[in-house]
Protein backbone atom coordinates (compact mmCIF):
# COMPACT_ATOMS: atom_id res chain seq x y z
CA UNK A 1 0.00 0.00 0.00
CA UNK A 2 0.76 3.09 -0.97
CA UNK A 3 1.22 6.51 1.17
CA UNK A 4 0.77 10.09 0.74
CA UNK A 5 3.68 11.59 2.36
CA UNK A 6 3.66 15.54 3.80
CA UNK A 7 7.31 17.36 4.20
CA UNK A 8 6.48 20.64 6.16
CA UNK A 9 9.85 22.86 6.74
CA UNK A 10 9.78 24.72 10.57
CA UNK A 11 11.97 27.20 11.63
CA UNK A 12 12.71 24.93 14.97
CA UNK A 13 13.77 21.97 13.43
CA UNK A 14 17.65 22.10 13.63
CA UNK A 15 18.56 18.53 12.36
CA UNK A 16 18.54 17.90 8.51
CA UNK A 17 15.47 16.39 6.80
CA UNK A 18 16.70 14.16 4.49
CA UNK A 19 18.42 10.77 5.38
CA UNK A 20 20.98 10.85 2.84
CA UNK A 21 22.13 14.41 0.98
CA UNK A 22 20.62 15.39 -2.35
CA UNK A 23 21.38 17.83 -4.81
CA UNK A 24 22.73 18.87 -7.79
CA UNK A 25 26.80 17.88 -9.04
CA UNK A 26 28.36 18.50 -12.09
CA UNK A 27 30.49 16.05 -14.25
CA UNK A 28 33.63 17.92 -16.27
CA UNK A 29 36.95 18.12 -17.03
CA UNK A 30 39.12 20.28 -14.73
CA UNK A 31 43.14 20.55 -14.87
CA UNK A 32 43.23 17.94 -17.35
CA UNK A 33 40.99 15.65 -14.80
CA UNK A 34 37.37 14.78 -14.96
CA UNK A 35 35.48 14.87 -11.66
CA UNK A 36 32.29 15.82 -9.77
CA UNK A 37 31.89 19.52 -9.12
CA UNK A 38 28.95 21.36 -7.36
CA UNK A 39 29.10 24.22 -10.44
CA UNK A 40 29.45 23.58 -13.96
CA UNK A 41 27.90 24.48 -17.82
CA UNK A 42 23.84 23.33 -17.81
CA UNK A 43 24.58 23.12 -21.64
CA UNK A 44 28.38 21.60 -21.75
CA UNK A 45 28.29 19.30 -18.79
CA UNK A 46 26.62 16.12 -17.55
CA UNK A 47 24.42 17.55 -14.73
CA UNK A 48 23.23 14.75 -11.66
CA UNK A 49 20.08 15.91 -9.59
CA UNK A 50 19.63 12.87 -6.74
CA UNK A 51 21.03 11.36 -3.68
CA UNK A 52 24.71 12.12 -2.98
CA UNK A 53 27.19 10.51 -1.17
CA UNK A 54 31.31 11.59 -0.47
CA UNK A 55 30.88 14.33 -3.41
CA UNK A 56 29.38 11.75 -5.98
CA UNK A 57 26.10 10.64 -7.60
CA UNK A 58 25.18 7.53 -5.17
CA UNK A 59 21.56 6.20 -4.71
CA UNK A 60 18.67 7.38 -7.10
CA UNK A 61 18.96 10.78 -9.83
CA UNK A 62 18.77 12.26 -12.83
CA UNK A 63 21.63 12.27 -14.92
CA UNK A 64 21.33 14.66 -18.34
CA UNK A 65 23.51 15.59 -20.93
CA UNK A 66 23.05 16.91 -24.53
CA UNK A 67 22.87 13.02 -25.42
CA UNK A 68 20.05 12.33 -23.65
CA UNK A 69 19.29 11.06 -19.70
CA UNK A 70 19.70 8.66 -17.54
CA UNK A 71 16.90 8.26 -15.15
CA UNK A 72 17.85 5.31 -12.03
CA UNK A 73 20.55 3.85 -9.94
CA UNK A 74 23.58 5.21 -9.24
CA UNK A 75 27.11 4.14 -7.26
CA UNK A 76 30.21 5.77 -6.86
CA UNK A 77 29.42 8.51 -9.71
CA UNK A 78 28.45 5.20 -12.01
CA UNK A 79 24.96 3.66 -13.58
CA UNK A 80 24.86 0.93 -11.15
CA UNK A 81 21.83 -0.70 -10.31
CA UNK A 82 17.91 -0.50 -12.77
CA UNK A 83 17.47 1.73 -14.44
CA UNK A 84 16.97 3.66 -18.27
CA UNK A 85 18.57 5.71 -20.45
CA UNK A 86 16.78 7.86 -23.00
CA UNK A 87 18.73 8.95 -25.81
CA UNK A 88 17.32 12.34 -27.83
CA UNK A 89 16.30 10.11 -30.82
CA UNK A 90 14.00 8.05 -29.07
CA UNK A 91 16.48 4.77 -28.45
CA UNK A 92 16.19 3.50 -25.26
CA UNK A 93 18.23 0.71 -23.16
CA UNK A 94 16.74 -0.26 -20.27
CA UNK A 95 17.93 -2.65 -17.41
CA UNK A 96 20.96 -3.21 -14.74
CA UNK A 97 23.77 -1.29 -15.18
CA UNK A 98 26.95 -2.47 -13.50
CA UNK A 99 30.25 0.22 -12.80
CA UNK A 100 28.71 2.58 -15.42
CA UNK A 101 28.23 -0.21 -18.13
CA UNK A 102 25.08 -2.59 -19.59
CA UNK A 103 25.08 -5.84 -17.27
CA UNK A 104 21.34 -7.42 -17.97
CA UNK A 105 19.95 -4.73 -20.29
CA UNK A 106 18.29 -4.57 -23.54
CA UNK A 107 18.23 -1.98 -26.15
CA UNK A 108 15.15 -0.55 -28.02
CA UNK A 109 14.72 1.36 -31.15
CA UNK A 110 12.28 4.54 -31.36
CA UNK A 111 9.48 2.38 -31.94
CA UNK A 112 10.20 0.19 -29.07
CA UNK A 113 11.93 -2.71 -30.99
CA UNK A 114 14.61 -4.49 -29.25
CA UNK A 115 18.11 -3.97 -30.89
CA UNK A 116 20.79 -5.33 -28.82
CA UNK A 117 20.62 -7.14 -25.67
CA UNK A 118 23.60 -7.56 -22.86
CA UNK A 119 23.48 -10.73 -20.69
CA UNK A 120 25.48 -10.60 -17.79
CA UNK A 121 27.52 -7.59 -19.24
CA UNK A 122 28.21 -9.93 -22.26
CA UNK A 123 26.74 -8.23 -25.51
CA UNK A 124 24.60 -10.38 -27.41
CA UNK A 125 25.00 -10.92 -31.50
CA UNK A 126 21.92 -9.89 -33.26
CA UNK A 127 20.02 -12.94 -34.25
CA UNK A 128 17.54 -12.25 -37.43
CA UNK A 129 14.71 -13.37 -35.54
CA UNK A 130 11.37 -14.71 -37.27
CA UNK A 131 8.38 -12.03 -37.84
CA UNK A 132 5.32 -12.31 -39.29
CA UNK A 133 1.71 -13.01 -38.84
CA UNK A 134 0.02 -15.85 -36.60
CA UNK A 135 -3.99 -16.46 -35.38
CA UNK A 136 -4.87 -17.93 -32.11
CA UNK A 137 -8.33 -20.19 -32.98
CA UNK A 138 -10.08 -23.27 -32.17
CA UNK A 139 -9.42 -26.35 -34.29
CA UNK A 140 -10.57 -29.54 -33.60
CA UNK A 141 -11.53 -28.87 -29.86
CA UNK A 142 -7.94 -27.37 -28.95
CA UNK A 143 -6.65 -23.95 -28.86
CA UNK A 144 -3.66 -23.25 -30.80
CA UNK A 145 -1.28 -20.76 -33.04
CA UNK A 146 -1.83 -20.96 -36.99
CA UNK A 147 -0.61 -19.40 -40.25
CA UNK A 148 -4.67 -18.19 -41.44
CA UNK A 149 -7.23 -17.10 -39.62
CA UNK A 150 -10.59 -14.87 -39.39
CA UNK A 151 -9.34 -11.33 -39.05
CA UNK A 152 -12.60 -10.36 -37.62
CA UNK A 153 -12.79 -13.48 -34.96
CA UNK A 154 -9.61 -14.90 -34.02
CA UNK A 155 -6.65 -13.33 -32.17
CA UNK A 156 -4.26 -12.48 -34.53
CA UNK A 157 -0.20 -11.41 -33.25
CA UNK A 158 1.80 -9.55 -36.00
CA UNK A 159 5.94 -9.42 -34.91
CA UNK A 160 8.28 -11.85 -33.88
CA UNK A 161 7.91 -15.52 -33.75
CA UNK A 162 10.29 -18.15 -32.92
CA UNK A 163 8.75 -22.33 -32.79
CA UNK A 164 5.69 -21.75 -34.30
CA UNK A 165 4.62 -19.41 -31.48
CA UNK A 166 5.06 -15.58 -30.79
CA UNK A 167 8.03 -15.10 -28.79
CA UNK A 168 9.33 -11.52 -28.60
CA UNK A 169 8.19 -8.19 -29.01
CA UNK A 170 5.03 -7.95 -31.00
CA UNK A 171 1.32 -6.27 -31.44
CA UNK A 172 -1.57 -8.85 -29.98
CA UNK A 173 -5.13 -7.65 -30.75
CA UNK A 174 -9.07 -8.66 -31.27
CA UNK A 175 -12.61 -7.31 -31.03
CA UNK A 176 -11.62 -6.66 -27.32
CA UNK A 177 -8.72 -4.95 -27.64
CA UNK A 178 -5.25 -4.97 -28.40
CA UNK A 179 -1.71 -5.91 -26.43
CA UNK A 180 1.53 -4.21 -27.21
CA UNK A 181 4.72 -5.56 -25.90
CA UNK A 182 6.87 -8.45 -24.84
CA UNK A 183 5.78 -11.89 -25.40
CA UNK A 184 7.16 -15.38 -24.77
CA UNK A 185 5.56 -19.13 -25.84
CA UNK A 186 2.34 -17.44 -27.23
CA UNK A 187 1.66 -15.83 -24.00
CA UNK A 188 2.01 -12.16 -22.70
CA UNK A 189 5.00 -12.08 -20.65
CA UNK A 190 7.46 -8.99 -19.94
CA UNK A 191 6.87 -4.99 -20.46
CA UNK A 192 3.63 -4.39 -22.26
CA UNK A 193 0.61 -2.46 -22.58
CA UNK A 194 -2.61 -3.79 -22.62
CA UNK A 195 -5.72 -1.01 -24.33
CA UNK A 196 -9.39 -1.71 -24.00
CA UNK A 197 -11.77 -1.19 -26.88
CA UNK A 198 -13.39 1.30 -23.68
CA UNK A 199 -10.36 3.05 -23.51
CA UNK A 200 -8.75 1.72 -20.35
CA UNK A 201 -5.50 -0.08 -20.05
CA UNK A 202 -3.08 -2.04 -18.32
CA UNK A 203 0.19 -1.28 -18.04
CA UNK A 204 3.39 -2.92 -16.61
CA UNK A 205 5.04 -6.62 -16.15
CA UNK A 206 3.70 -9.46 -17.44
CA UNK A 207 4.18 -13.60 -16.95
CA UNK A 208 2.93 -16.56 -18.20
CA UNK A 209 -0.10 -14.42 -19.74
CA UNK A 210 -1.01 -12.79 -16.15
CA UNK A 211 -0.20 -9.03 -14.72
CA UNK A 212 2.95 -9.08 -12.18
CA UNK A 213 3.65 -5.85 -11.63
CA UNK A 214 0.62 -4.02 -13.42
CA UNK A 215 -1.55 -0.40 -12.95
CA UNK A 216 -5.21 -0.60 -14.62
CA UNK A 217 -6.12 2.85 -15.83
CA UNK A 218 -9.45 4.16 -16.45
CA UNK A 219 -9.63 5.79 -19.66
CA UNK A 220 -9.22 9.13 -18.00
CA UNK A 221 -5.77 8.15 -17.10
CA UNK A 222 -6.79 7.45 -12.93
CA UNK A 223 -5.37 4.09 -11.36
CA UNK A 224 -8.26 2.05 -10.61
CA UNK A 225 -6.02 -1.65 -10.03
CA UNK A 226 -2.98 -2.56 -9.23
CA UNK A 227 -1.03 -5.52 -9.16
CA UNK A 228 2.41 -6.64 -7.42
CA UNK A 229 4.14 -9.83 -7.77
CA UNK A 230 0.80 -11.26 -9.18
CA UNK A 231 -1.11 -9.91 -6.24
CA UNK A 232 -4.26 -7.82 -6.65
CA UNK A 233 -4.04 -4.95 -4.19
CA UNK A 234 -8.01 -4.00 -3.38
CA UNK A 235 -8.51 -0.20 -4.02
CA UNK A 236 -9.81 1.81 -1.98
CA UNK A 237 -10.73 5.58 -3.32
CA UNK A 238 -10.12 8.45 -1.77
CA UNK A 239 -7.23 9.16 0.04
CA UNK A 240 -6.49 8.43 4.20
CA UNK A 241 -3.77 9.54 6.28
CA UNK A 242 -2.78 5.84 8.19
CA UNK A 243 -1.88 6.57 11.98
CA UNK A 244 0.86 5.11 13.58
CA UNK A 245 1.55 4.93 17.12
CA UNK A 246 5.15 6.84 18.19
CA UNK A 247 6.39 8.22 21.34
CA UNK A 248 5.63 11.76 21.32
CA UNK A 249 9.33 12.97 20.45
CA UNK A 250 9.03 11.01 17.33
CA UNK A 251 5.37 12.77 16.71
CA UNK A 252 4.44 15.97 15.04
CA UNK A 253 0.98 17.44 16.28
CA UNK A 254 -1.69 20.10 14.99
CA UNK A 255 -4.92 20.58 16.55
CA UNK A 256 -4.68 17.97 18.74
CA UNK A 257 -3.94 14.76 16.25
CA UNK A 258 -0.82 13.56 15.84
CA UNK A 259 1.80 12.16 13.30
CA UNK A 260 4.30 10.09 12.82
CA UNK A 261 7.97 12.12 11.43
CA UNK A 262 10.03 10.05 9.43
CA UNK A 263 12.72 10.96 7.88
CA UNK A 264 12.95 11.40 3.46
CA UNK A 265 14.92 9.04 1.66
CA UNK A 266 14.47 6.98 -1.96
CA UNK A 267 13.18 3.88 -0.20
CA UNK A 268 10.29 5.93 1.63
CA UNK A 269 9.62 8.08 -1.54
CA UNK A 270 9.53 4.55 -4.09
CA UNK A 271 6.55 4.02 -1.63
CA UNK A 272 4.93 6.70 -1.79
CA UNK A 273 1.91 8.39 -4.56
CA UNK A 274 1.87 11.42 -4.04
CA UNK A 275 4.45 14.31 -1.99
CA UNK A 276 3.47 17.08 -0.58
CA UNK A 277 6.43 19.88 0.09
CA UNK A 278 5.88 22.98 1.77
CA UNK A 279 9.34 23.93 2.58
CA UNK A 280 11.77 26.51 1.77
CA UNK A 281 13.08 26.51 -2.07
CA UNK A 282 16.12 24.49 -1.75
CA UNK A 283 14.39 21.52 0.39
CA UNK A 284 11.59 21.72 -2.54
CA UNK A 285 13.96 21.70 -5.28
CA UNK A 286 16.15 19.13 -4.10
CA UNK A 287 13.41 17.11 -2.55
CA UNK A 288 10.99 17.69 -5.43
CA UNK A 289 13.54 16.33 -7.87
CA UNK A 290 14.71 13.23 -6.25
CA UNK A 291 10.87 12.16 -5.59
CA UNK A 292 9.91 12.61 -9.12
CA UNK A 293 12.71 10.63 -10.19
CA UNK A 294 11.19 7.49 -8.03
CA UNK A 295 7.99 7.96 -9.62
CA UNK A 296 5.91 10.17 -7.12
CA UNK A 297 3.74 12.74 -8.01
CA UNK A 298 4.78 16.40 -6.48
CA UNK A 299 2.74 18.73 -4.95
CA UNK A 300 4.46 21.87 -3.83
CA UNK A 301 3.56 24.58 -1.68
CA UNK A 302 6.74 26.99 -2.28
CA UNK A 303 7.19 29.51 -5.08
CA UNK A 304 10.43 27.39 -6.74
CA UNK A 305 8.28 25.99 -9.52
CA UNK A 306 5.56 28.74 -9.78
CA UNK A 307 7.33 29.89 -12.79
CA UNK A 308 8.08 27.49 -14.78
CA UNK A 309 5.57 26.68 -17.64
CA UNK A 310 5.63 22.91 -17.61
CA UNK A 311 4.25 22.78 -14.18
CA UNK A 312 0.44 23.44 -13.76
CA UNK A 313 -0.54 25.35 -10.91
CA UNK A 314 -3.26 23.60 -9.36
CA UNK A 315 -6.01 23.83 -6.47
CA UNK A 316 -6.73 20.72 -5.36
CA UNK A 317 -9.47 21.74 -3.59
CA UNK A 318 -11.23 22.44 -6.73
CA UNK A 319 -8.77 20.50 -9.72
CA UNK A 320 -8.24 16.94 -8.01
CA UNK A 321 -8.36 15.34 -10.77
CA UNK A 322 -5.07 17.11 -12.21
CA UNK A 323 -3.34 15.58 -8.76
CA UNK A 324 -4.66 12.18 -10.18
CA UNK A 325 -3.55 12.15 -14.00
CA UNK A 326 -0.74 14.56 -13.88
CA UNK A 327 2.91 12.33 -13.41
CA UNK A 328 5.27 15.16 -12.34
CA UNK A 329 5.66 18.30 -10.10
CA UNK A 330 2.39 20.13 -9.55
CA UNK A 331 2.48 23.79 -7.71
CA UNK A 332 -0.06 25.44 -5.61
CA UNK A 333 -0.66 28.78 -5.80
CA UNK A 334 -1.35 31.55 -2.82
Amino acid sequence: MKHILILLSLLILTSPLVAQETGVLYFKKVNGKFGWFENGNDKKDWKYIGEIKNGKPNGIGVLSSTFGKYSGELKNGMQHGQGTYTYKSGRKRVGEFRKGKPWNVKSYDKNGKIETEWVKGIKLKKVAQETGVLYFKKVNGKYGWFKNGDDKKDWIYVGEIKNGKPNGTGVLSSTSGKYSGELKNGMKHGQGTYTYKSGRKRVGEFRKGKPWNVNNYDKNGKIEAAWIKGIKLKWVKGIKLKKEEAPLEEKGHTENKSYKIEPVSAELLRKTDITFISATNQVSHEIGLLAQSCGSTVIDDSSVYRLETNVPLVVPEINVDDLYNHQGIISIPN
